[in-house]
């Protein structure tokens, strides 16, 4: 039997291979994609930072990008943990962190 490779939060499941295709990953929690997410990210928005991962879950999103690095703050680890813990509090997606910086991920 084949195995599925999968990609999980605490509350879900989400195969890789979506039938139909593609895997939808919501990108518009990325400070270096969204300007959006970047302003939210330097004013400690983190009320909007959720608002705008459940929207992409609403909208079809199977799991979420998450970036919070900027070069205007240097606590990008800091930051990360606490809008993981956050988002794993309100969002059943899974997350995909996103960083250059391996103690980060």
């Amino acid at each position: 039997m084949a195995k599925i490779a999968r990609i999980s939060s605490a509350l879900n499941a989400v195969d890789i291979q979506q039938n139909p295709p593609p895997l939808i990953i919501g990108e518009r929690v990325n400070s270096q994609g969204s300007r959006k997410a970047k302003e939210m990210v330097l004013k400690d928005d983190f009320e909007g930072l959720l608002n705008l991962a459940r929207s992409q879950v609403e909208e079809g999103a199977h799991c979420l990008d998450i970036c919070v690095a900027t070069t205007e703050r240097s606590d990008e680890h800091d930051f990360m943990c606490q809008l993981v813990k956050r988002l794993c509090l309100e969002i059943e997606a899974p997350l995909v962190i996103d960083s250059t910086d391996p103690k980060v991920i």
